[in-house]
């Protein structure tokens, strides 16, 4: 039986003994109790530097992080952040209620994936298409009363604007709910826009908007505008009272250069940090579920700002929506917390193993709640490909590169006859069929780079391509041979394909079982 939120609280929240505990623990060191909510399970302190380290035995050290290169619609900037040495120490009586500390580290963790765009067969559907292909529900009440999450990790740097929803959904003939824009730990949705008051000529630096540029906040130092249908991006180097001083991103020569590329009329509207990722989440989330509500959360991409944004969704805080308006149903984020769960993974990220015990503790509460979210987070366009590890060793490795598990109908002997390489007659089986002296095999289809189905189709061109000597995956250019080992040292795919058993029904048929792999020497006598 799913819980209400009060029904939760008092069966599985904090106990107000604990809570009092911590309470205690931290006023005896100086600090100061912000917030403590038994539903959560979080208690927030504040203090100086000196306090934290005398309570939790840690000492604090600044760190800097080496600059990302310069590239189109970012800016070179040095991240900086606090770290902390030894480990951290609670009194004895508190350790069986405290599950992770969080805040005295704030170096960013996770990120978006830098790895490239789209595969070379890949081509553009809409998000209608997309909608139908997953027989994603037709506008209705029931979508009405629900509401999508999307999660913007990006400290308050970027954002959306809601004018871009806006000619998103009128695009498509819809009205584009109004997002409610809600803030775990203070940090509110940065972008805006403002319209030129004065034109500018190409190779000009300095853009005027009066009366005054004051009102707005300029985080990231990005901003963009629009010229004969295309998007230019533009860095801030200084602000003054009317007028703002860029750099721009020249696109054909894909450099910064001190003037503007292009002119730029009068009232010609300019965005400022506006966050593409952020936008686009949320357009194709409440396009593919038009009626559906829009929320974005704005979070630090650090341990606690995950932590927090979490504990908010659970248990939202009175006045995070408009009446009428549902907490989430789903969370969406295009941002991830580790490149894995191992310890490389965790480690490449800067994430520690009691944030990822509190954060599966807090999506154990979701089963739990009634209406609570189901999460979602992006594992990027390239399957196992975290980037953690190297080419061989992916970060969640290629056990995620696994067939559908189950016994499928494959074909007869009679489709198998030459000898080589075939594809199976089941395209959900994720398999190939072989044939050599000794009789049938059956290799996985899934190209072990980053796990492309071999056995498939996109659009109207084949993913894998069958020759005398084997098969070429086209996602990335991988060939294997007739018994599925790489051929090439230096092409992307390293690992042999996985061989599976084949038995014969008494309907004639070759059956393919891929619930356990079996030795690449197993044939079908057929």
């Amino acid at each position: 039986m799913q819980l209400s939120r009060e029904e939760f609280t008092e069966k599985y929240g904090a106990h107000p003994d604990e809570l009092k505990a911590i309470a205690e623990f931290a006023h005896r060191h100086g600090l100061a109790v912000k917030s403590s909510h038994p539903g959560r399970r979080h208690v927030v302190v504040e203090g100086t530097a000196d306090q934290f380290s005398k309570a939790f035995g840690v000492s604090f050290k600044r760190y800097e992080l080496p600059p990302a290169p310069r590239r189109k619609g970012m800016l070179v900037r040095r991240t900086t952040y606090r770290g902390r040495d030894g480990f951290i120490h609670v009194p004895r009586e508190l350790s069986e209620s405290i599950v992770g500390v969080f805040g005295l580290d704030n170096r960013p963790i996770g990120g978006r994936s830098n790895l490239p765009g789209d595969t070379p067969i890949a081509y553009p559907i809409s998000v209608a298409q997309a909608a139908g292909l997953y027989n994603f529900p037709s506008p209705s009440a029931s979508i009405g009363g629900q509401t999508i999450g999307i999660v913007s990790a990006a400290s308050g740097s970027v954002g959306y604007v809601q004018s871009d929803l806006n000619q998103s959904y009128a695009a498509v003939g819809q009205t584009a709910p109004m997002v409610s824009a809600i803030s775990p730990d203070g940090i509110t949705n940065p972008a805006f826009a403002m319209n030129t008051t004065a034109a500018a000529a190409a190779g000009a630096s300095t853009l005027t908007f009066g009366p005054s540029v004051s009102a707005g906040t300029y985080t990231s130092g990005t901003a963009i505008y629009g010229y004969m249908g295309t998007l230019y991006t533009l860095f801030i180097t200084s602000v003054g009272t009317t007028t703002i001083t860029f750099e721009a991103w020249d696109p054909a020569t894909q450099t910064v250069v001190a003037g503007f590329v292009t002119p730029i009329p009068a009232n010609t509207p300019v965005y400022f940090n506006v966050d593409g990722e952020t936008t686009q989440d949320l357009a194709i989330a409440g396009l593919a579920a038009i009626g559906a509500n829009l929320a974005c959360y704005f979070i630090a991409d650090t341990q606690p700002g995950w932590v927090d944004m979490i504990g908010r969704v659970l248990h939202p805080d009175p006045g995070d929506f408009p009446a009428g308006v549902n907490a989430p149903s789903v969370i969406s984020s295009s941002y991830f917390i580790s490149g894995g769960d191992d310890p490389d993974g965790l480690a490449a990220y800067g994430v520690t193993t009691s944030l990822m015990d509190a954060i599966s503790q807090s999506f154990m509460d979701a089963t739990i709640l009634a209406n609570g979210p189901t999460f979602c987070v992006a594992s990027g366009d390239f399957g196992s490909n975290c980037g953690v590890g190297g080419a061989a060793n992916q970060g969640f490795n290629n056990d995620i590169c696994q067939s559908d598990k189950g016994r499928f109908n494959v074909g007869t002997p009679a489709d198998f006859m030459t000898m080589g390489l075939h594809k199976s007659k089941d395209v959900n089986s994720n398999v190939l069929i072989g044939r050599d002296a000794m009789g049938l095999y059956a290799l996985s289809s899934l190209c072990t780079h980053q796990c492309c189905d071999m056995n498939t189709t996109q659009g109207n061109q084949q993913v894998g391509t069958i020759s005398a000597t084997g098969i070429r995956c086209n996602c990335h250019i991988s060939y294997y041979d007739n018994y599925g080992k790489p051929i090439n040292t230096n092409q992307p795919a390293k690992q042999t394909l996985a061989s599976y058993g084949l038995s014969l029904g008494c309907d004639g048929s070759i059956y393919v079982d891929t619930t356990k792999t079996v030795a690449a020497t197993t044939r079908l006598m057929a």
